[in-house]
């Protein structure tokens, strides 16, 4: 099948609720084979009086000559071999459009018509054509002909029957037993991702709450197999191949999944889809258990600021100053469900500041963890908070192991690097490290240990801690939240008075006009969508390109405000809610909301200045579609500049290997020029460190240095200079 990206006609035609006079000699149906299979009966259909019938599948890609001085089809010359086409009405006859149309080579013809009016179409002059012809609406067509011209195609057909449609279904069970075969009783596994593969295109759905998976395809050989959420997972089956001959098989294969080890992996996921101070901000929770035994009692703890009040919940709570915990009772393996609640951010919150709120879930199962080999063992975790007159950060080793070798930390104030350290820390201990309370958001950032199955960056952030009243906002949200496994979730949202109601966001917000971020860091889009129309919205549907340079195998779809249908198509996803109900914002403002959410990584290892983009478009029923805002990150490095003014390290053009280093290392120096030159070290303070003429390509980092981030500038004869920023650990 070719690339199948088109999203439109399938949310056009699954809008079709009206009933017209069928003329044409027999029933059939108009089946949309991709994103997702739509079935479209000929009673919602204008037919012809002329024309073959249907009475075998007829399939294939849509053909419209858009760019063509005869669109009507009235002189056609066009090779339609083995197409689907599609015309507009008027200057001749329907049965000349469709005679042209045979000629051509088209195996059926669709015409537009010029107003949104279904009728039946005549005979008119006699004309020996074979190929079925049938009429759609013209705002339909309309809105089809733009995507056309955007370089996007559908393929699609027409069929004597409904679901004639190649399909795969099947469940995804625990096997139990390990016999490889889902038997009954055995639990079913909900959000196992499901994919099917060929030359050039890639289908993937999730199971159900049930386990259970559906995919329609083209004809062709697949790959099907599993791709499990965690490491606790084995497929007990090999990847399947699947062949379709024909457009009406159906196959079943029901995967049965082996546990390396036996744990409950729990997962937790908070979002909302904005913040206001005075107003009740709705939340969802949504959790699952993702390991092959029952979590016993389980329960999630969600810590807010003393500014929230939680007002309602769909589930009960008990709250212990700022930390409330709801039970979820016992969490079989495979299941997963969601709760909401309402808090209200007092009206003392000011506009531009960030809230955070943590949720963990429990019991967390230590078992679940992955074994690495050469880990430690240790566990950092970095908190902070305020004090009356000074900000206090903490890094725990929060294991039972001990750390064996010194780790590094950063502090950042506000968006400039200004301090560095090192930490060594026995099982249970921690580090404090204290800075003024003069208003201004702090960060630090530490180090996790080498080969930690998280592969994470513990950070904590503080923001307008003061003692003197006035502090500074807006840098929280450039830099990730804290990232604890899949057990810990933290939602940082800033507070905002008005909003675009149809957007999309991109987390972290990322550093500077570029937005910048570091390589391999994780991103979480957010979009909201409004009915602002004059009458309830029926269906959603908001499609989305992924950029190529994120990993799609790493999708992990999260928390919404309602239930969706989720399509993925290579790189493209469909998001369809159905019977959603959307009231206008004039009738209900707070129910005419929705918003879904999720995460992604980027590939690994991007070059630098990447530029990471994403725009969805958003569809109202049989609206022309909402385009949001397009979001973009771009991968740099050593883009904070630090204290020390008169080197801009995001302007550093020196490559230095190894980096990070060792103290007693050599470090060698790719320069743009191969003269003779003085080289300074600095360390974060601005201090100069180290001095000497630089006659080879590289130095030693002296034994008796601190560990820290260090400043290498270069001065070449002719003047110019080159810097560098360097890590010793």
């Amino acid at each position: 099948m070719k690339k199948m990206k088109f999203q439109l006609l399938i949310i056009l035609l699954s809008f079709c609720h009206f009933a017209i006079a069928q003329t044409a000699d027999d029933e059939f149906f108009l089946n949309i084979v991709e994103p997702f299979y739509e079935s479209i009966p000929s009673s919602e259909i204008g037919g012809a009086q002329f024309g073959g019938s249907i009475t075998a599948p007829l399939y294939g890609d849509l053909a419209y000559a858009l760019n063509a001085t005869d669109t009507m089809a009235c002189d056609w010359v066009f090779d339609l071999t083995g197409k689907i086409a599609l015309a507009d009405r008027g200057n001749c006859e329907f049965v000349r459009k469709a005679f042209n149309a045979q000629a051509s080579g088209a195996i059926a013809l669709i015409i537009c018509n010029t107003d949104d009016e279904i009728v039946n179409m005549a005979e008119g002059e006699a004309l020996d054509v074979n190929i079925p012809v049938i009429l759609i609406k013209q705002s339909h067509c309309q809105t089809l002909k733009v995507v056309l011209n955007a370089g996007q195609s559908v393929f699609l057909g027409l069929s004597p029957e409904p679901n004639e449609t190649s399909s795969i279904e099947g469940s995804v069970a625990y096997d139990e037993n390990e016999n490889c075969t889902n038997d009954a009783g055995e639990n079913t596994l909900a959000n196992f991702k499901v994919s099917a593969s060929k030359t050039n295109y890639t289908r993937t759905t999730y199971t159900d709450n049930e386990g259970n998976y559906n995919l329609f395809l083209d004809t062709g050989n697949y790959i099907l197999e599993v791709i499990p959420p965690s490491q606790v997972w084995e497929n007990c089956l090999d990847p399947v191949n699947v062949d379709f001959d024909t457009y009406d098989e159906l196959i079943t294969v029901d995967f049965p999944l082996q546990a390396y080890e036996d744990c409950a992996l729990l997962t937790v996921d908070i979002a909302s889809p904005l913040l206001r101070r005075c107003f009740e901000n709705n939340y969802k929770i949504s959790y699952c258990n993702l390991g092959n035994i029952a979590a016993m009692n389980a329960y999630i703890e969600l810590n807010l600021d003393p500014l929230f009040t939680i007002v309602s919940s769909s589930i009960p709570f008990t709250q212990n100053n700022n930390l409330y915990t709801f039970d979820l009772g016992n969490l079989n393996s495979g299941f997963c469900g969601d709760f909401t609640y309402v808090a209200e951010l007092s009206c003392d919150a000011e506009l531009g500041m960030t809230f955070c709120s943590q949720a963990n879930i429990f019991p967390f199962d230590r078992g679940c963890l992955p074994t690495v080999s050469n880990w430690d063992g240790s566990n950092i975790v970095v908190t902070g908070r305020c004090n009356e007159d000074e900000l206090r950060f903490d890094i725990l080793n929060d294991s039972e192991d001990a750390m064996l070798v010194p780790l590094s930390y950063d502090l950042i104030r506000n968006d400039l690097y200004t301090d560095s350290g090192s930490f060594l820390l026995e099982a249970g201990a921690s580090k404090s490290i204290t800075v003024p309370a003069d208003g201004a958001t702090y960060r630090i950032q530490a180090q996790q240990a080498e080969n930690h199955p998280w592969n994470n960056l513990p950070s904590a952030t503080v923001e307008a801690c003061t003692n003197d009243g006035d502090f500074e906002t807006g840098f929280h949200p450039l830099f990730p939240v804290a990232d604890y496994g899949d057990s810990y979730d933290e939602l940082c949202q800033e507070v905002i008075g008005s909003w675009d109601p149809n957007d999309k966001q991109g987390f972290p917000l990322g550093y500077g006009d570029q937005h910048y971020i570091e390589k391999n860091v994780d991103l979480r889009y957010l979009i909201r969508f409004q009915n602002t129309g004059t009458d309830t919205a029926f269906k959603v549907i908001v499609t989305d390109e992924i950029s190529e340079h994120l990993d799609m195998r790493s999708f992990k779809p999260g928390a919404s405000s309602h239930p969706y249908k989720l399509d993925i198509t290579n790189n493209s996803l469909q998001f369809t809610f159905d019977n959603i109900m959307l009231p206008d914002s004039f009738v209900n403002e707070p129910a005419s909301n929705g918003w879904f959410e999720y995460e992604i990584a980027q590939k690994a290892d991007l070059a630098l200045e990447t530029r990471v983009e994403n725009t969805a478009a958003i569809y109202f029923d049989f609206n022309e579609p909402v385009i949001t805002n397009t979001v973009y990150h771009t991968v740099g490095e050593n883009f904070l500049v630090s204290s020390l003014k008169e080197v801009l390290i995001n302007k550093a053009n020196l490559q230095l290997h190894p980096n990070p280093a060792q103290l007693g290392q050599s470090i060698f120096i790719q320069s743009t020029k191969n003269s003779e030159a003085n080289f300074q070290l600095f360390n974060i303070q601005g201090q100069e460190v180290l001095k000497a003429s630089l006659a080879a390509s590289h130095f030693t980092v002296p034994e008796d240095l601190e560990v820290g981030f260090y400043i290498l500038k270069i001065t070449h004869e002719d003047g110019k200079v080159e810097t560098g920023r360097l890590l010793i650990h």
